[in-house]
């Protein structure tokens, strides 16, 4: 019918490229403020497919020199493993080590594996010594075992506090923390001996100490626990998560 627009794959084609002619553009004038303000109002996944859709080294000149690292962090965890492993020898040392930092130790652990080893050690020297420890303990680990999908960041309570005291410690870690589904209890020895659930967390009396609210017949895996086995366990017992524990 004439008079009406058509859409035609050309067309289509066309408008999906204007996000990354513009980015191009921004990016060839240095308009790093305007990238932020192009990039940033987007879903990280849509701005990491825009990224990946240019050549290498506007990448890596994007990455290296964006002002806001939390959507630098953000553009890099959405790549897929092939463009993140041609970039991360490209990226400088202080780059790389602003963008782990800003990562969950267990998804800083699953990018890192890849970098040569060299290239490693120099950037786990440029971090606090409690940050390096966990990333190097994660990378220990096979990554099909309990051990290499597991995170450092966790929570865990003293079994002797009360709800209040626990959930003014959660609002002060809320912000380092992934997603919290389940408080880990543990004694004075630092053993894992109960599990409470958010819920149960928030819709207890504030006076109510941990150990009397507490779950203590707890399902864990040890560090070596093979992640098909972890898989049944979470599927068979509805789990959101499950502590992995070590030997001791």
């Amino acid at each position: 019918m004439q008079g009406m627009s058509s859409t035609t794959p050309e067309r289509l084609a066309a408008q999906r490229n204007l996000p990354v002619e513009a980015t191009r553009r921004l990016l060839r004038r240095n308009a790093y403020v305007n990238l932020v303000r192009l990039l940033g109002k987007l879903h990280g996944r849509d701005s990491a497919d825009i990224v990946t859709q240019l050549p290498i080294h506007e990448q890596c000149k994007l990455l290296e020199h964006l002002p806001t690292l939390e959507l630098v962090t953000s553009i890099f965890t959405y790549l897929n493993e092939e463009t993140r492993a041609q970039l991360m020898p490209q990226l400088s040392i202080a780059r790389l080590t602003a963008i782990v930092r800003h990562l969950p130790t267990d998804d800083a652990a699953d990018i890192l594996v890849e970098l040569p080893q060299e290239r490693l050690a120099e950037m786990l020297d440029q971090l606090p010594d409690t940050l390096a420890e966990q990333i190097n303990r994660l990378l220990a680990y096979d990554p099909q075992t309990a051990g290499g999908l597991m995170t450092t960041d966790y929570f865990a309570v003293e079994d002797t506090r009360t709800t209040a005291e626990v959930l003014e410690q959660l609002r002060r870690r809320s912000s380092r923390l992934e997603t919290v589904f389940y408080l880990y209890v543990v004694d004075a020895e630092h053993r894992l001996v109960g599990v409470v659930s958010l819920r149960q967390l928030v819709t207890a009396e504030p006076h109510m100490v941990i150990r009397d609210l507490m779950e203590t017949e707890v399902i864990c895996v040890t560090v070596d626990e093979d992640q098909a086995h972890i898989a049944h366990l979470i599927t068979q017992y509805d789990f959101l998560a499950l502590p992995v524990v070590d030997y001791s």
